[in-house]
């Protein structure tokens, strides 16, 4: 994405593609908000719990510790039907990542039709489009701010933004592309 190309000015960029088709799409959500990936500072589980509370909404945490211990966390769900149906029984999928390109769960809860909320601390940002998909925030009070209003993201429409943006054929395309201005000499 543009955070990682920034990084490496001599990259091309890729978008990261999900099989849409296969994730199962839900129309409604739920009342709880969602936070999945290693329990670690980098992923940010500390700010999910922060932003959830200012917003007074009940928080379900799913991961793997590393260096952190969080008494309320479940196991990472290994089962992906299960995983697809918790992701998409989600009211919003919380993003707080520091150090991240931009993980796949992002688009993956937003083509199940949960909107997430992010932070534009690092490369996330770049898997959301504000308002469309979710929210992108500058701080967790900003993120309890967007849980807030949540509703308002049509989850058809963030799983169509997927489709048109991320699914695997885009993706392909894009790799395809790049091979090709190999093959013809280009250099970066």
């Amino acid at each position: 994405n543009e955070w990682i190309g920034a990084k490496y000015p001599g990259s091309r960029i890729a978008p990261l593609g999900v099989d849409v088709k296969a994730i199962p799409f839900n129309a409604t959500g739920g009342d709880r908000l969602l936070f999945a990936a290693k329990l670690c500072f980098e992923k940010g589980t500390d700010l999910a719990i922060d932003a959830a509370k200012l917003a007074g909404l009940e928080l379900d945490i799913y991961g793997t510790p590393y260096g952190a211990t969080i008494p309320q966390a479940k196991p990472e769900i290994s089962d992906v039907a299960e995983f697809y149906r918790v992701l998409g029984g989600a009211r919003a999928f919380l993003a707080p990542y520091r150090l991240d390109s931009g993980s796949r769960v992002v688009l993956e809860s937003a083509a199940a039709g949960t909107p997430v909320v992010c932070l534009d601390w690092g490369g996330t940002h770049t898997h959301v489009e504000d308002g469309v998909s979710g929210y992108v925030c500058s701080t967790v009070a900003e993120m309890a701010e967007a849980i807030g209003v949540i509703d308002q993201i049509d989850r058809r429409g963030a799983r169509e933004w997927v489709r048109e943006n991320h699914s695997l054929a885009v993706m392909v395309g894009a790799v395809e592309s790049a091979v090709k201005m190999v093959l013809d000499g280009e250099c970066w």
